[in-house]
């Protein structure tokens, strides 16, 4: 009788977020997103960030979606043969081909196939993009029900957001690989799935760099039980990020693809390198002070879980968790200051470090007092975040019933 009457509460209060979603679309997702430990809260998250890519309307030509809408229109006049030139050059090696990836050129084609407009393509990807997102949230919020000091979980799962927020449909193809990359570690380490690593090497179709993720996996299953090792490769890269010290990467006579080469001297060349550390020096103190404070916040809080160790040790699942976060946090500290890869790459040891964090809750409560400092830590990103939406989306967005909504932008 009281399990009937359980699952009525239930569904009386999934329908009530149901309705509330249609009447006010970004109302629901903030309900949901306060509370978000039940599957019905992360399927309105979900949804929402669906509505969020019907929406996205990019107005600034120098963005990555700018070019993607623009491609779109144009590859929607595109023939099959035009798509299969197109796949049958990514997968020749060799050829001299612009192609990066596949996923936006397939995503392109079969959505151009149904229709030309931008903002359900738009909204397709958005939906591959929450899929991973929300599939990745899972491990980390049903963990947030136990007791924990006030403020402490919002601040978390804050944090774990804005790791990889929805406004990165903006440069989707990283962003979509990064969040894949995210639910396989958790699927690897956490529940020991080791099926799940064959969806790897697929990130590699979404973002040609995420050949890296693979070989750090590879590094992880070969040598990351060298704990010692580790913390002693990690304390060394403490010293690469606080210098901005670039290993030189010299690719001479080592046969790549076209466009492998071609991100290899955008990204690594020592032009690039030295154009964005002037661009960083020419800011004033205050804001690269700014700039630094994500990474020192997340570095010392690794740092704090090295001295809890043995206690996160006890744990199988923490102690492969905390492996593979050392791995990545080394790597992206030793690479930091090569423009677009350390600093992207940073964004997988958030939902790592987090996943920790609230599995110890002896740490979380001695160190509140640190993680109350991440809004501040974070101010630069977070006031980006929200200058960044406001750019890609309109105020009767959040204020519009979903139905006007679908009206004004997919008829």
């Amino acid at each position: 009788m009281h399990n009937k009457i359980f699952k009525v509460k239930i569904m009386k209060r999934i329908g009530e977020k149901l309705i509330l979603f249609l009447v006010l679309p970004f109302a629901g997702f903030l309900e949901s997103f306060i509370k978000p430990w039940s599957s019905s809260s992360r399927t309105i998250i979900f949804l929402w960030f669906v509505a969020f890519g019907m929406c996205f309307t990019p107005t600034n030509k120098d963005v990555d979606s700018w070019r993607y809408a623009e491609e779109f229109k144009e590859e929607s006049r595109a023939s099959s043969a035009q798509f299969q030139q197109q796949i049958s050059d990514y997968f020749n090696y060799y050829q001299t081909t612009s192609t990066k990836d596949i996923y936006i050129v397939a995503m392109t084609f079969l959505v151009s196939r149904v229709t030309g407009n931008p903002h359900v393509f738009f909204m397709m990807l958005a939906l591959v993009f929450a899929l991973f997102y929300v599939k990745s949230m899972e491990f980390i919020t049903p963990i947030f029900t136990e007791k924990y000091e006030k403020y402490v979980v919002p601040l978390l799962f804050l944090l774990f957001c804005l790791s990889n927020p929805m406004f990165n449909l903006n440069g989707v193809r990283f962003w979509t690989a990064a969040w894949i990359s995210v639910f396989v570690l958790f699927q690897v380490l956490v529940n020991k799935n080791y099926l799940y690593l064959l969806l790897a090497p697929a990130t590699i179709l979404v973002h040609a760099s995420f050949v890296i993720f693979v070989a750090l996996l590879g590094v992880f299953f070969l040598v990351g039980y060298l704990d010692k090792v580790w913390r002693v490769v990690f304390i060394i890269s403490l010293f690469f990020a606080a210098l901005s010290v670039v290993p030189s990467f010299q690719l001479t006579g080592i046969p790549l693809p076209v466009f492998f080469e071609s991100e290899m001297e955008a990204y690594a060349s020592d032009s690039a390198i030295m154009e964005m550390q002037s661009a960083y020096q020419d800011m004033p103190l205050y804001a690269q002070v700014l700039n630094i404070l994500p990474r020192v916040f997340i570095n010392v809080l690794a740092i704090l879980l090295l001295f809890k160790e043995d206690e996160i040790f006890k744990n199988q699942e923490r102690k492969r968790v905390m492996r593979m976060m050392l791995v990545l946090l080394s790597f992206v500290n030793i690479t930091f200051s090569i423009p677009s890869v350390g600093v992207r790459f940073f964004r997988l040891v958030f939902p790592l470090l987090i996943y920790l964090l609230i599995k110890t809750p002896s740490f979380v409560n001695r160190y509140k007092v640190v993680v109350y400092l991440f809004p501040l830590a974070f101010i630069v990103e977070i006031v980006y975040w929200f200058r960044h939406m406001a750019m890609v989306t309109t105020i009767t967005d959040y204020i519009f019933p979903l139905p006007l909504l679908m009206y004004q932008y997919l008829f």
